[in-house]
């Protein structure tokens, strides 16, 4: 029996701005493990992005939780969520070498949990937060340029909310 109490959905919207969603996530409550990919790139080359993060991550997941004999911890967890980034990182790039997905990326935002913790894993501004007793807290930091000038206290929140480069990052997939 699980020691917590979870609750998960998944959703995505295309939204006001854009004709077409570049999102891709996946919700899998059986492995307790959540993840959330928002492409980047323009002419579905985002929706091809985002996609294969999720696949490549959600196959190399699974592959390993099957192969491992060691117990789940913190280390371990983190260790799979980082080497299984990694490599859909090189997957991406190769793709993203051709001619008609040349430039794709996507942000990328793993969550796996295992007894009463979680091991939260980003790549980009996608966040993660977590809720508890009706709070939410954000669990992680914006990889973008506003975001790391407003750590170095060079802008103020305030200017980055408005900041030309506001949508700028500095680390994807």
């Amino acid at each position: 029996a699980k020691s917590h109490e979870l609750d998960s959905a998944g959703v995505t919207d295309v939204g006001l701005v854009r004709e077409e969603n570049e999102d891709s996530f996946l919700v899998d409550d059986e492995a307790e493990f959540y993840l959330v990919a928002d492409g980047m790139g323009g002419h579905q080359a985002g929706e091809v992005a985002s996609s294969l993060a999720v696949k490549g991550l959600r196959d190399r997941i699974e592959v390993a939780l099957t192969q491992s004999t060691e117990s789940r911890s913190t280390k371990t967890i983190s260790s799979l969520l980082t080497s299984a980034i990694q490599s859909v990182n090189s997957d991406i790039n190769l793709q993203a070498s051709k001619p008609d997905t040349r430039g794709m990326g996507t942000t990328l935002t793993a969550a796996m949990v295992f007894g009463a913790k979680v091991v939260v894993a980003q790549v980009g501004d996608s966040r993660a937060y977590i809720m508890t007793d009706g709070v939410l807290r954000q669990l992680t930091r914006d990889h973008s340029w506003v975001s790391e000038e407003v750590e170095r206290g060079n802008i103020t929140l305030a200017e980055a909310k408005i900041h030309p480069r506001r949508n700028v990052l500095t680390r994807a997939v």
